[in-house]
C-alpha cells in the first residue's frame, strides 16, 4: 500500500524514525499539499510511454505521483539522508531510479535522453551567481513545466539568475513569506503552495545546527 505522504502524522513518523532534521545550509522545506503534486504530474505529461527526471525528490511525494503515471522516473537527490527516507517512501516502485549526487555535477542532456522526457523541478537551494551554473539553469528551464520556490532566498537567487530572460515555466512558491519575497523581486507567482508545519516536525525530531 503506497504510504500517504500528505498526511502530517505520517510525514512526522517517518522523518522521526529516521532522525532526519532540516537542513539550513540546503533550505530544506517539503511539499506535502494534497493538491499541488497529482496535478503537476497531470500538467506535466507524466504518461505512459513518458520518462521524467525529477531533480530533489525529497521525501518522495511528487514522486510518488510521477511513479504511478510516467512509463520512467529518474530522481536525483543531494541530500544522502533521504535516500533511506526515499526506499521506505517510494521503494515499491520497480520504474523508478533515484541517484545521489548534485544535478549540477550530472550530465543533465544524458539523463534527459535516459530519462525521455524533460525536467519538471529546478534545484534552486545551490543555486549561485557564477556563468557556468546559469547557463545551466536556463538550458534546463527551456523544457520545464514548473519551479519551486522553496524559500525566499531560493527566490532572489531564481530571480538574480534568470534576470532579463523569460521563461514559461509555472512559479509554486511555498509559503508566504516566498511569494512575497519573489514578487519583491519582481517575480510572477502562479500559485502559493502550503508550507509543511516545519515548526511541528522539529518539534518531534532532532535538531542539529547547520548542516
Amino acid at each position: 500500500m503506497m504510504i500517504n505522504l500528505t498526511d502530517m502524522k505520517t510525514v512526522r513518523s517517518i522523518l522521526g524514525r529516521h532522525g532526519f532534521h532540516f537542513s539550513k545550509k540546503l533550505g530544506q522545506n517539503f511539499l506535502i499539499d494534497p493538491s499541488v503534486c497529482p496535478r503537476i504530474a497531470e500538467e506535466g505529461n507524466a504518461a505512459a510511454g513518458y520518462g521524467v527526471l525529477e531533480i530533489g525528490p525529497g521525501i518522495g511525494t511528487l514522486t510518488q505521483q510521477l511513479a504511478l503515471r510516467a512509463e520512467k522516473v529518474t530522481s536525483v537527490e543531494l541530500d544522502q539522508r533521504l535516500l533511506p527516507i526515499l526506499e521506505e517512501t517510494v521503494g515499491e516502485f520497480e520504474n523508478l531510479h533515484i541517484l545521489h549526487g548534485d544535478i549540477l555535477q550530472f550530465d543533465v542532456p544524458q539523463l534527459l535522453e535516459q530519462a525521455g522526457k524533460a525536467v519538471d523541478t529546478v534545484p534552486l537551494y545551490r543555486v549561485q551567481t557564477d556563468l557556468r551554473k546559469r547557463e545551466l539553469l536556463l538550458q534546463e528551464l527551456a523544457d520545464t513545466d514548473y519551479v519551486f520556490l522553496a524559500s525566499a532566498s531560493a527566490a532572489r537567487a531564481f530571480a538574480e539568475m534568470t534576470a532579463g530572460t523569460k521563461t514559461a515555466a509555472k512559479l509554486i512558491s511555498i509559503g508566504n513569506a516566498t511569494t512575497k519575497a519573489a514578487e519583491t523581486a519582481g517575480l510572477s507567482v502562479a500559485e502559493t503552495a502550503v508550507q509543511s508545519d516545519i515548526a511541528g516536525m522539529i518539534a518531534c525530531i532532532r535538531k542539529e545546527n547547520e548542516v
